[in-house]
């Protein structure tokens, strides 16, 4: 876990995590870049998105959506398969903050987050936030935040603000 203060960002840092599963440990890799664009580039062992992990959503949820649960329901939609509840792959917006930008001593107070490519079970998703602003009298910052899969497609994006408490 990082444990930036507040003094400690500056606009441009950015940080990408690609978790080994949920309940074991994280890689982590610092990017050094100006701009949070599909480059198709992995570092690291990307988070799976496994039948288990829709599974154990659905039932602390109670999302029963037959596009989440139903296979044949979802390609008879035109989907290739179940599709990932939005909300699981978002939480890892949380990972973010919580654990790597800024970490310990962040209060995640809002998230827009936008769902542009449905993620399936099996792919691997790798995640990235760069600090956008910062703002001393509110000690909150802004993160633009995305979500790719193994192929490079951002699957999702975000903005997030977020108090440090330090």
């Amino acid at each position: 876990m990082n444990t930036f203060k507040f003094a400690d960002l500056k606009i441009g840092m950015t940080e990408e995590f690609h978790t080994e599963s949920v309940r074991g440990g994280a890689a982590v890799h610092t990017v050094e870049t100006d701009a949070l664009e599909d480059t198709g580039g992995e570092v690291g062992v990307p988070l799976e998105i496994s039948q288990e992990r829709l599974d154990l959503f659905r039932d602390l949820t109670g999302d029963i959506s037959p596009i989440h649960i139903d296979e044949d329901y979802a390609r008879e939609r035109g989907f290739a398969g179940r599709v990932c509840y939005g909300m699981l792959t978002s939480a890892f917006y949380s990972t973010l903050v919580g654990v790597y930008l800024p970490g310990k001593y962040a209060l995640f107070q809002e998230a827009h987050i936008s769902m542009a490519k449905p993620v399936y079970i099996g792919d691997r998703l790798s995640v990235t936030g760069k600090i956008t602003d910062l703002n001393e009298a509110l000690k909150r910052i802004t993160i633009k935040a995305r979500i790719r899969n193994q192929r490079g497609e951002t699957v999702s994006r975000a903005t997030l603000a977020v108090g440090v408490s330090e």
